[in-house]
């Protein structure tokens, strides 16, 4: 019983746990851009200009491929766009270019996120307790 407490506490079990929740966090960002839609479920706004492109699909496709992701020591993981315009798609900015977030905002996770991350926990801590 002991030795499962302690692989509980492992930095194994952390670091599974961090690895399988950015794969699915990855992976809801990308349906993000399949469904043209935030985390949440709405609807990104429309192009102003259509051009027969989905929504942040340009010619070179550079914002929905090219995403960082590191995983954290002790834990935890972050996932970044690796192009520089990714914060205006974001956020939005002042001059017109309306909001298309691509991650949770301040609001936080959200629901189906977190139930797949506690289901993830859950299952990493199984593996190592059986």
């Amino acid at each position: 019983m002991l030795a499962k407490l302690k692989a509980i506490g492992s930095k194994n079990l952390t670091s599974a746990i961090s690895l399988q929740a950015a794969k699915y966090t990855l992976g809801q960002v990308k349906a993000g851009f399949r469904k043209e839609s935030d985390p949440y479920g709405s609807r990104w706004a429309r192009k102003q200009k259509p051009d027969g492109r989905k929504i942040l699909t340009g010619k070179t496709k550079k914002l929905k491929r090219n995403f960082e992701t590191r995983l954290r020591l002790g834990g935890g993981f972050a996932i970044k766009a690796a192009t520089p315009y990714a914060s205006f798609h974001q956020d939005g900015t002042r001059t017109g270019l309306p909001a298309r977030m691509i991650f949770p905002d301040s609001r936080g996770l959200p629901d189906k996120w977190s139930k797949k991350f506690k289901s993830i926990t859950k299952a990493e801590i199984k593996k190592i307790t059986r």
